[in-house]
């Protein structure tokens, strides 16, 4: 398909512009360790939102949710529902207070409010865990998407994807990797919403065949229940989405952002729902799952449109969901090298960017052994380990007084356990729902924090008040 070829080659040449054209300002303040980190604290709150809209609308979502669809019907709506649901509760709980903290990152508001490095390596320890099993359904949609255009195994898009994201971080921190991710973000929606509008048009003109009735969510009511808590309470945990709250200008700028990301956040399911709706319309539904189902969407135009528009249109749709890996990716190297960076200012931009590249190319070596495993079931093992250990720790931090730094290691390290676990039965086809570890990381953290209650930080009410009164 050499139509397909032209997509890919403009796609690429989108990205590299868009990564280039940062103001010199935004390069001149990523030499420091908080401008990489942190982006000088001078971003708006609607190219934030749009660069978390970014963060979202990645592999997992692109692919995911539109091959949740595919294959069950509509029955399985509850990643997009419990993202949307996570935005609303982060607004609610978390932006506004996080960014009063003053905190750079996760790791940095642990030490901050603990007062324990303790607790800042075990915060550090998670980031790195959950930024790594994010990567992981990212990296699965690049090599999706390279076999889907050009035949090739899939380890070569898993490669090309690594060394484009590599390039990409290196040339910046936080402000161009933010502005990358806001552009991008508009530009995958209307990558996804024209092979959605073509083929609503064929679907009419071709006497718009049944769609056929959804097949049945396969973990049943409570299941699904447990899935979409999951996605919401790991949504709150992302490191990649959390440190553009920290780029904002203030508590109230830091809410704004996240209000307008729950907007955004429902806008990209919709298309993606509709396409897996014209999927099973198109008799591409079934018993297809997994990597199978995510490798149908995308050669669904070029099954049901046929000559040069339909090449072109799976072109256009696999290079959108190329792109998504590259964003999501940058934004997961970004957050994971501030966090490390910020322990040797110094050496701080040597230390982010070697940090970044070797966070980029760490999930290389388990990409082999995963299995044919879908999007959507990877990026749950992601979530699973957020919501039992950085979700806890935030709200508990952030609302409790009581919360020591025993308590906080505590259930950092049982959460982090158990969430591996779960996830890891979850992708060997168990019957088990990750999230069921997360009351229990957030018992743990609670009941040592009880037991060390001599142990509270003299500064805890100061930080109480400084992370709960307005600006200013």
């Amino acid at each position: 398909m050499s139509a397909t070829a032209v997509a890919v080659v403009l796609a690429a040449l989108g990205a590299v512009l868009t990564a280039w054209l940062v103001p010199r300002r935004g390069r001149a303040a990523a030499r420091a360790v908080p401008g990489l980190t942190a982006a000088a604290r001078e971003m708006p709150p609607w190219r934030n939102a749009a660069a978390v809209g970014g963060e979202h609308l990645c592999a997992a979502m692109y692919l995911g949710a539109a091959g949740l669809v595919l294959a069950h019907g509509t029955d399985v709506l509850w990643l997009p529902v419990g993202a949307a649901a996570g935005c609303a509760l982060l607004a609610a709980f978390v932006a506004a207070p996080l960014r009063r903290s003053g905190a750079y990152s996760v790791a940095d508001f642990a030490e901050w409010r603990l007062g324990s490095r303790g607790a800042r390596h075990a915060a550090t320890g998670c980031v790195c865990l959950v930024g790594w099993c994010y990567l992981l359904p990212q990296l699965h949609g690049a090599g999706v998407a390279l076999h889907v255009l050009t035949g090739g195994p899939p380890w070569t898009g898993w490669t090309i994807g690594v060394a484009a994201a590599s390039a990409l971080v290196l040339s910046g921190g936080v402000r161009s990797i933010t502005a990358f991710q806001a552009v991008h973000f508009w530009g995958k929606l209307t990558v996804l919403t024209v092979p959605v509008l073509v083929g609503a048009v064929v679907w009419h003109v071709h006497a718009a065949p049944a769609v056929p009735a959804p097949g049945g969510e396969p973990h049943g009511l409570p299941g699904t229940y447990a899935l979409a808590l999951c996605v919401a309470l790991g949504t709150i945990g992302l490191p990649q989405v959390l440190m553009h709250y920290y780029a904002s200008g203030g508590g109230g700028a830091a809410r704004r952002t996240a209000a307008y990301v729950t907007v955004l956040v429902g806008l990209s399911p919709v298309t993606a729902v509709l396409y897996g709706t014209l999927g099973r319309a198109h008799g591409s539904g079934g018993p297809v799952t997994g990597a199978g189902a995510d490798a149908d969407l995308l050669l669904l135009p070029h099954r049901t449109i046929p000559g040069t528009a339909g090449a072109l249109l799976t072109g256009l749709l696999a290079a959108g969901a190329f792109a998504a890996f590259v964003t999501a990716s940058c934004g997961v190297a970004v957050a994971i090298g501030g966090t490390v960076a910020q322990y040797a200012r110094r050496r701080g931009a040597a230390v982010f960017r070697t940090a970044a590249v070797v966070v980029l190319a760490a999930p290389l070596a388990v990409m082999p052994r995963l299995g044919p495993h879908g999007a959507a079931a990877l990026v749950i093992l992601a979530l699973a380990v957020s919501a039992c250990t950085l979700c806890p720790l935030l709200l508990l931090g952030i609302w409790w007084r009581g919360l020591t730094a025993p308590g906080a290691v505590a259930g950092l390290v049982l959460g982090c356990c158990l969430a591996v676990a779960a996830g890891a039965a979850h992708l060997a086809g168990w019957e088990i729902v990750p999230v069921v570890a997360a009351p229990v990381a957030a018992g743990a953290m609670v009941a040592v924090s009880l037991l060390t209650r001599r142990r509270v930080p003299r500064h805890a009410s100061r930080a109480m008040a400084r992370l709960h009164l307005p600006d200013g």
